[in-house]
């Protein structure tokens, strides 16, 4: 399948505030380096990030492992997730993610994916995780 595939890491603080990262599949990425970075104030990181737990998961984006994607923040009405699309992402032409399960695939572009987060009022925040 042509485009960029991601990975996309649901996260959380020490806080308990929520994170979506979706980034290039071949993307390294420290979380501690990423807690200590610039970005972690603009997104009200309180110290250590960790993977959410499972009940997390599935209660905020109403998923399971395997299947976190962008698309999930229309689950999270709430608005209590913060979604990080990778630069990359965001100006990519296509890229590749799961729609809401991991057994199937979709191509949109960073375009289009900016668009449905906007629809669905979780603006994105576009921040280059290869600076780090």
């Amino acid at each position: 399948m042509p485009g960029l595939d991601i990975r996309n890491l649901f996260l959380r603080d020490r806080k308990r505030n929520f994170f979506l990262l979706c980034l290039p599949a071949l993307l390294a990425l420290d979380l501690k380096s990423l807690a200590r970075a610039s970005i972690a104030e603009k997104l009200g990181i309180m110290g250590r990030l960790s993977f959410a737990k499972l009940e997390d998961l599935q209660s905020k984006l109403g998923v399971t492992a395997g299947s976190v994607n962008p698309f999930a923040v229309m689950c999270d009405a709430r608005g209590e997730v913060k979604i990080v699309i990778d630069k990359n992402i965001a100006n990519c032409d296509c890229f590749n993610a799961h729609p809401m399960r991991n057994d199937r695939s979709i191509t949109i572009s960073g375009a289009e994916l900016l668009s449905f987060l906007a629809q669905e009022k979780h603006e994105a925040i576009v921040f280059n995780f290869a600076s780090i």
